[in-house]
């Protein structure tokens, strides 16, 4: 037995199908203010995200994220400015940024920081003593920084791809 809208069908569709009444269409200005947000967005926290990725890439080498007198250094600015801008030059598609970035940090989120976050966790209290070393917490740790190294091979797999996908299309077909 069907149960069936009359309303409904005869004023939006035949006796056949059941097709949705039309969507009203988006005025203009919503695409342009959506643009315009979108452009503030980008540019107003594009400084902050840049200054966080120079001083974590200045402690990731051992670096001072400031100098004596307070200022930031410029030589690492310049450089990772420069590449920055030489990377955008050379890549026209941002699908490709963001696929490749998916694909190493879903990897990452999947499987490697977890792990790294329990391993880091787990020596800290072995080394405090407030935790016991048992075959089953040295499995435990094993089948962990196996995750890890998953991890790291689900990522380059997913990097090659996608780098293959962007660049020589040919191979994946």
């Amino acid at each position: 037995m069907q149960v069936r809208n009359d309303e409904y069908n005869d004023e939006y569709s035949d006796e056949y199908t059941h097709t949705p009444p039309p969507r009203p269409p988006i005025p203009p200005l919503t695409h342009s203010r959506s643009r315009f947000l979108t452009a503030v967005s980008v540019v107003g926290s594009y400084p902050f995200i840049f200054s966080a990725m120079r001083d974590s890439f200045l402690r990731l080498i051992g670096s001072s994220t400031r100098t004596p007198t307070g200022s930031v250094p410029k030589g690492p600015t310049i450089a990772m400015m420069s590449a920055l801008t030489g990377a955008s030059l050379v890549l026209k598609n941002a699908g490709f940024v963001v696929s490749f970035n998916g694909a190493i940090m879903g990897s990452a989120i999947i499987y490697m920081f977890p792990s790294i976050m329990y391993l880091s966790l787990t020596k800290k209290r072995l080394a405090a003593g407030t935790m016991a070393d048992t075959g089953r917490l040295r499995r435990e740790r094993t089948f962990n920084k196996v995750m890890i190294a998953f991890g790291i091979a689900t990522a380059a797999c997913g990097g090659t791809v996608t780098v293959l996908d962007a660049f020589v299309p040919m191979v994946l077909k």
